[in-house]
């Protein structure tokens, strides 16, 4: 009988061989991988709305800054303006003040009068003219030229204005230091 048993076990061993591990399901892991799974879904539906929000702020972002930039740009034109109008109004000061103290200082003949407020006249009229193209600049070519364009040819003529600005100082302080030395040479050489 032990030889018919160990017979039948050895062939069943050959005949179904048998494994050391079997599958183990465990129903509660499955439960918990499809709660992970709706959670993973719930936080993808939270990034695509959070990537939807902020492409909507980048938008944004970008038209502030476009104003920005346009803003920025009429400030400088503006500031511009001011300061061609404030030059411009140092030069009319400037020739009236030259004027009046070389009409008074009675150092000048007639003639001589005439020459010099010619000759700041016409730096006046240099200066009008820069005045009245930044007049036509805003009025006509406003929307014709680019803000860069119209910058720079407002700081072109701001330049220009200037430049009289100095020239109407160097005339004044030449016309004021002729004056003196014969102010000085009638005074001590007659």
């Amino acid at each position: 009988m032990k030889k018919i048993l160990f017979t039948i076990c050895l062939k069943l061993m050959f005949v179904n061989p048998l494994f050391a591990q079997s599958v183990v399901t465990d129903p509660g892991s499955y439960a918990h991988m499809a709660d992970q799974l709706v959670q993973m879904k719930q936080q993808m539906n939270v990034l695509i709305e959070t990537k939807e929000q902020l492409g909507k702020a980048q938008e944004t972002l970008s038209d502030i800054k476009k104003a920005t930039s346009v803003i920025n740009s009429t400030l400088k034109q503006i500031n511009l303006i001011e300061r061609i109008v404030r030059n411009q109004q140092r030069v009319i000061i400037k020739v009236q003040d030259s004027h009046d103290y070389l009409a008074k200082s009675g150092q000048f003949k007639t003639k001589e009068m005439r020459m010099i407020l010619g000759n700041f006249s016409q730096l006046m009229r240099r200066s009008e003219q820069s005045l009245s193209v930044a007049n036509s600049l805003l009025k006509e070519g406003f929307f014709k030229m680019t803000d860069k364009d119209r910058i720079d040819v407002l700081m072109e003529m701001n330049k220009e204005v200037m430049s009289i600005n100095s020239e109407i100082a160097h005339m004044d302080r030449t016309y004021r230091r002729v004056a003196s030395m014969r102010l000085l040479n009638e005074t001590f050489f007659e």
